[in-house]
């Protein structure tokens, strides 16, 4: 982990390691697999959920930030149910699996031609939150300089 200078990309890999887990769930017919495929799936979608917010905040002006998330909270709580609505759609016509392997399918595109057609989100993690970076690739370098800051601030001294 050292050796990573930016966490983007891995966050970016396990996208796409998400959406080819539940794809895998949409033809798989073993019940352990397909609960072990669900953990990884599901693990990175709130993995990827929980740092696409904190970048909405973090590229977010302080007077702006309340007004962003609640339009990206009003987007992605408001875009659910239409998913769900077209998911019930097409268990109707192509089996739970069926309809599980076109949504993660979707996904899958979807995520490549983001990747494609903006090849800066593979910085994004960095660019956002370069401290958080920092922090993943050396935590003692984060403590230190946090310890720096309070003694400077005269938080550290006696008197």
């Amino acid at each position: 982990m050292a050796s990573l200078q930016n966490m983007g990309q891995p966050l970016l890999a396990d996208l796409l390691l998400s959406g080819t887990a539940i794809a895998a769930v949409g033809v798989s017919t073993s019940v352990p697999l397909s609960l072990g495929l669900a953990v990884v799936g599901g693990f990175g979608g709130i993995l990827f959920v929980g740092l696409s917010t904190v970048v909405v905040q973090a590229t977010s002006s302080d007077a702006m930030r309340a007004r962003a998330m609640a339009i990206w909270a009003a987007c992605f709580v408001g875009v659910l149910p239409v998913g769900a609505l077209i998911t019930a759609g097409l268990a109707e016509l192509l089996g739970a699996g069926g309809a599980v392997l076109v949504d993660a399918l979707v996904m899958l595109v979807g995520s490549l031609v983001v990747i494609a057609r903006r090849p800066e989100v593979q910085w994004v993690g960095c660019a956002a939150l370069p401290e958080a970076c920092v922090a993943g690739a050396a935590p003692a370098a984060v403590a230190i300089e946090e310890a720096r800051r309070g003694q400077s601030a005269g938080f550290g001294s006696r008197t």
